[in-house]
């Protein structure tokens, strides 16, 4: 039976394509994966289509999805991972609903922080972590981020997605670099082994 994560957050521009593309390649290494791009923008699914017309496709299928996608279609890979749009709460519940997990990712500000509570607050009892996303650990925003989150008994990642121009430019390339999604995959696998 396929594990479903739903990568989701209320907020644009906090990494949720890049995540469910570098989490997928770093998964596929051990896994077969598949991604469900359901932005209308078809963030995902663009940047497959860009990487394959640069000879190198994602190791994975990406593939387009609305909300009878996510609620009906059956997965032939090991793992989905769904990309969600931003305020699209119609295809954001549908993704949580459907999801074994949810990651929430976010950067370490105020209002990114502020979209976390409301995430979750929509999430139910469904099991959800936060990733931290263009972090800087050494800043006082992060460690007060941390800080909340734990004091909140909200699971967090150990791995932080650290702010990264190199990151940033490996957008629709082919993610030969994993940064740190590969900590955030070893992490992952290890709460897969203590679900069994």
């Amino acid at each position: 039976m396929a594990l479903i994560i739903s990568i989701t957050q209320g907020k644009g521009g906090v990494g949720k394509t890049t995540t469910a593309i570098h989490l997928a390649t770093a998964l596929e290494r051990n896994y077969q994966v598949e991604v469900w791009d359901t932005d209308p923008q078809g963030s995902a699914s663009e940047w497959a289509i860009s990487t394959a017309e640069e000879g190198k496709p994602l190791p994975f299928e990406v593939i387009p999805a609305n909300i009878s996608t996510v609620k009906r279609r059956q997965p032939v890979a090991d793992i989905v991972i769904i990309d969600t749009p931003p305020m699209n709460p119609q295809i954001m519940n549908a993704a949580a609903d459907r999801a074994d997990l949810v990651i929430i990712p976010a950067a370490p500000t105020p209002l990114d922080m502020a979209r976390v509570w409301s995430t979750i607050e929509g999430l139910g009892e469904k099991p959800r972590i936060v990733l931290l996303t263009h972090a800087n650990p050494r800043t006082v925003s992060y460690r007060q981020a941390r800080e909340v989150l734990d004091a909140k008994e909200v699971a967090v990642f150990d791995a932080a997605i650290k702010a990264s121009e190199a990151l940033r430019s490996q957008g629709n390339a082919y993610p030969s670099k994993l940064f740190q999604y590969g900590d955030v995959a070893l992490e992952l696998m290890e709460l897969m082994k203590e679900s069994k």
